[in-house]
């Protein structure tokens, strides 16, 4: 293969993705399903770690930015992502991996991604999974949850029960960890929910 090591890996990741719907732009992947709801892969490279690269997954609700007013362009970048996770963090892979060793077929990067990668995906593909999942506590392992997203879609689905206690919770360990819980109080506002 021909290109930077980080092309080269690029490559290899598209041979994974492209089947299944993802498109590419530089290092971040984007597979729009139906319901608004967008998957995402991003490979990050290294700045402490040279040669090596990183795999991060998430996933945007279109629907949950409308109604918090937050941006959903067309394209959606890891910033973006309501709910993400390190690709090590749910799989046997490393955190970083070296450039040179991502494209080895009996490296840990391709059945990661396609053991693992796909099933957090799949976990989180409509809105009535992700509420399911949050509801049974199945939701996969995850770095980072937008819980005012997963609230977003409990009121879109007339839960605003559910909502404004997930809110709630949310606001009271802001408090508890010396956080300002403005951003939850102006996101229930938002979503028509009055917590104080």
């Amino acid at each position: 293969m021909t290109g930077s090591p980080l092309t080269q890996v690029c490559n290899f990741v598209d041979s994974i993705l492209t089947p299944a719907g993802f498109r590419r732009k530089k290092t971040t992947y984007n597979r729009s399903l139906s319901g608004g709801i967008v998957d995402l892969l991003h490979l990050q490279e290294g700045v402490q770690h040279a040669n090596q690269v990183a795999v991060n997954i998430g996933v945007h609700f279109r629907r949950s930015a409308e109604m918090l007013g937050e941006d959903s362009p067309p394209w959606i970048d890891l910033s973006h992502c309501h709910v993400r996770s390190r690709l090590n963090a749910i799989s046997e892979c490393d955190e970083w991996i070296n450039l040179e060793d991502a494209e080895n077929a009996n490296g840990s990067l391709r059945p990661s991604i396609r053991q693992f990668a796909f099933a957090f995906w799949e976990q989180l593909s409509s809105v009535d999974a992700v509420l399911r999942h949050w509801k049974n506590q199945t939701f996969p392992p995850t770095d980072i949850v937008n819980t005012s997203a997963i609230a977003a879609l409990m009121v879109d689905c007339g839960d605003f029960v559910g909502a404004k206690k997930l809110l709630w919770e949310m606001r009271q360990w802001r408090l508890a960890n010396k956080l300002n819980p403005k951003i939850i109080d102006e996101d229930a506002e938002k979503l028509g929910i009055v917590l104080t």
